[in-house]
C-alpha cells in the first residue's frame, strides 16, 4: 500500500498516452481512412483539400462525394492532374453511391488534390478504393 505524508494513496488511475502513428503500407484505402488538410479557403473562392494516401497502395481509387444539394453542379467537385497541370471536373463523385475514378496523372507524391468549386453543394469528399474486378 503506498503512502504519501502518511496518508494511503489511491493506487488507480488512468493513463493517457498521445503519439504520432506512422501509416503502414497498405494495398487498398481502408473505408475510415481520412488523413487531410484543407489548403485553400480564401472568401469567395473554393474548398481546396490534399488528401495523403498510405504508401504501397496497388488498388485504383476513385473519390467519393456526398452532395449537400439535391442537385449539385457537375463540376461541383474537382481534382487537380498533375499531368494537365490543371483541376480535373469529377461529375461522377456526387451521388449517393457514387465515386468517379482517379487517374495516374492525379496522384503526386503520394498526395491527392481535391477542390469543391461550390462550398455549398459539397458535404463531404473522400477518397476511396475501387473494388478489384
Amino acid at each position: 500500500m503506498l503512502r504519501l505524508s502518511g496518508a494511503h494513496l489511491d493506487t488507480r488511475a488512468t493513463a493517457v498516452l498521445v503519439t504520432t502513428v506512422p501509416l503502414e503500407a497498405s494495398p487498398v484505402v481502408s473505408a475510415g481512412f481520412s488523413r487531410s488538410r484543407l489548403v485553400c479557403c480564401g472568401t469567395g473562392s473554393p474548398l481546396v483539400f490534399e488528401v495523403d494516401l498510405p504508401p504501397g497502395i496497388t488498388s485504383a481509387l476513385a473519390v467519393a462525394a456526398e452532395p449537400a444539394t439535391a442537385a449539385p453542379p457537375a463540376d461541383a467537385v474537382e481534382v487537380y492532374s498533375s499531368s494537365s497541370a490543371s483541376w480535373r471536373p469529377l461529375p461522377g463523385a456526387l451521388g449517393l453511391p457514387g465515386s468517379a475514378a482517379l487517374e495516374a496523372g492525379d496522384i503526386e507524391g503520394g498526395v491527392v488534390r481535391l477542390r469543391a468549386r461550390d462550398r455549398s453543394a459539397v458535404k463531404t469528399m473522400r477518397v476511396v478504393s475501387l473494388p478489384a474486378g
